[in-house]
C-alpha cells in the first residue's frame, strides 16, 4: 500500500493449484499499480536489508527485510516467491505455498457470554488495531481501540476497566510494560487479575518471561492470527 500512490489499484488474488486428500497447494498474488521495479533491481531485491533504490527508506520507511522474511517463510512452507513488475507501471508478487487444509476454528458465537465482553486493544499501529476491531464484529464482542499507553489509560478513566486486555509493549511514550502497571495500579475490583496479554513481534522465551514478570498474563505474536486472538478470549473469559 505504501509504494501505491492515491487513486491506484492494489488487487489480490488467490488460487488453489492441486489438492491430494488433505494436502493442497495455494498461489496468491498481489498487484499494484505503483512505483514499480526494474530488471536490476528485482535481482537484488530478495537480498538481506536490500531496497529497489538507496532513497526508498528515506520516502516509505522500512528496513529492507520484508521481502527477506516472506521468502524464508514461504520457502520452509514448500513454496516459491517471485515478481514481475514493470518501472514505473505496476508490481506483481506472487508465491505458492503447501498447507493441510484447517479444522474448523474455535465458534465463539456458541458461548453467549462473549456479547458482554469489552476488551481494549491498545497498539501504535492502526491496521492492528482494524484487525481487531473486524475480529469483534465478527464474534459479536466490544472492542475499545487506543493508540498509546496514555491514551489507554484515559480511557480506562473514562469508561471504567475492560474485560481484558491486549497491549503492544513496543510503544512511543509509554510502552506496554508501564501501561501495565498503571492498569494494576487502578482503584477498580480485579485490577490486578484482569487479563492483560502482551502483543508483540518478538516470541522469544525471555520476551513471554519479561511479560510475565512485569505482571501481563499472556502473549500473542505478529502478525496476528485469528484463531489465537480467540482461543486467548477463551482461556481467560470463558
Amino acid at each position: 500500500m505504501k509504494f501505491t500512490p492515491k487513486r491506484g489499484i492494489i488487487e489480490l488474488e488467490t488460487e488453489l493449484l492441486e489438492q491430494v486428500n488433505d494436502d493442497i497447494t495455494i498461489k496468491i498474488s498481489v498487484s499494484d499499480t505503483g512505483i514499480g521495479i526494474s530488471d536490476e533491481q528485482r535481482s537484488r531485491l530478495f537480498n538481506s536489508f536490500e531496497q529497489a533504490e538507496s532513497n526508498i527508506p528515506r520516502k516509505f520507511g522500512g528496513t529492507g527485510l520484508g521481502l527477506v522474511i516472506s521468502k524464508n517463510i514461504v520457502e520452509m512452507m514448500d513454496g516459491t516467491i517471485s515478481v514481475e513488475s514493470k518501472i514505473n507501471e505496476w508490481s506483481t508478487f506472487t508465491f505458492t505455498i503447501k498447507v493441510k487444509i484447517g479444522s474448523k476454528r474455535v465458534a465463539l458465537k456458541e458461548n453467549t457470554y462473549i456479547k458482554s465482553v469489552r476488551a481494549l486493544v491498545v497498539d501504535d499501529m492502526p491496521e492492528i488495531l482494524e484487525h481487531f476491531v473486524s475480529i469483534s464484529e465478527r464474534e459479536g464482542f466490544s472492542c475499545h481501540t487506543a493508540l498509546s499507553g496514555n491514551e489507554a489509560l484515559e480511557m480506562i478513566d473514562k469508561n471504567g476497566y475492560y474485560d481484558i486486555y491486549f497491549i503492544d509493549w513496543n510503544m512511543p511514550e509509554m510502552d506496554g510494560f508501564t501501561a501495565t502497571e498503571q492498569i494494576r495500579a487502578f482503584d477498580f475490583p480485579n485490577a490486578k487479575t484482569i487479563p492483560i496479554v502482551a502483543m508483540t513481534a518478538n516470541v522469544f522465551q525471555s520476551d513471554v518471561n519479561k511479560c510475565i514478570e512485569t505482571g501481563m498474563n499472556g502473549h500473542i505474536g505478529k502478525p496476528l492470527n485469528f484463531d489465537e486472538v480467540l482461543e486467548v478470549l477463551h482461556k481467560y473469559l470463558a
